[in-house]
C-alpha cells in the first residue's frame, strides 16, 4: 500500500459517523482596562480556572479546558478565546456559549476590565511586548515579520459545521 493511499484512509476515519451535524465556535474578545488600554488576560486565570484543566507553554497557562467550554490565549495577551465543545444545534450552542461568557465577565469585573465587541479594538499599540509566548506566534513572527504583531490587537469569529466523509469533497469545492 503506498504513501497516498495510507492516508487517504486516515483521512476518512477521521470522519465520525453521525446523523445530526454538530456546531462548534472559536469567539475571541479584547480585553481592556476601563481607558481602552489592552489588559493582560493573565490575570484573568485565577478566576476562570477553577473546574478547569491548565495547560501551559513556556511556563505560562495558554488554556483552561473545561468540560463544554475553553478559554484560550490568543495572539495578543489581551484577547482571549471562548472555544466551545461541539454542539447538537445552535440553541445548544447559543446556551454553551453564553455560559462562557457569563463567566468571562465575572472574572473582568472582578479586575475592573472590559470585554471589547468585534471590530472594536484596543487603544494600545500592535508590539511585540503584547504577544503571547506561544511557540507558533514567535515562528510566524520570524516568518512574517512586523506585520504580524497587528493580530495583537485583533480578534475574531468562526463557526465550525461537521460534514460527512461523504460530503466533504462537495462542501469543500463549494
Amino acid at each position: 500500500m503506498n504513501w497516498r493511499t495510507r492516508f487517504a484512509e486516515r483521512f476518512g476515519r477521521a470522519f465520525a459517523d453521525r446523523e445530526q451535524r454538530t456546531l462548534g465556535r472559536e469567539a475571541e474578545h479584547p480585553v481592556v482596562h476601563l481607558d481602552g488600554r489592552a489588559a493582560d488576560i493573565s490575570v484573568l486565570w485565577p478566576e476562570l480556572s477553577p473546574g478547569m484543566e491548565v495547560k501551559r507553554e513556556a511556563g505560562q497557562i495558554v488554556l483552561l479546558q473545561g468540560p463544554h467550554y475553553a478559554f484560550s490565549a490568543e495572539v495578543g495577551k489581551g484577547t482571549i478565546e471562548i472555544i466551545t465543545e461541539p454542539q447538537p444545534d445552535l440553541h445548544a450552542l447559543k446556551s454553551c456559549y453564553e455560559g462562557a461568557m457569563a463567566q468571562l465577565l465575572e472574572a473582568t469585573a472582578k479586575h475592573d476590565l472590559e470585554v471589547l465587541g468585534y471590530g472594536i479594538q484596543p487603544l494600545t499599540p500592535a508590539s511585540l511586548e503584547l504577544m503571547t509566548a506561544k511557540k507558533r506566534y514567535g515562528v510566524l513572527l520570524e516568518v512574517l515579520g512586523n506585520p504580524w504583531l497587528w493580530f495583537t490587537l485583533t480578534a475574531s469569529d468562526q463557526v465550525h459545521v461537521s460534514v460527512g466523509r461523504d460530503e466533504v469533497m462537495a462542501l469543500t469545492n463549494l
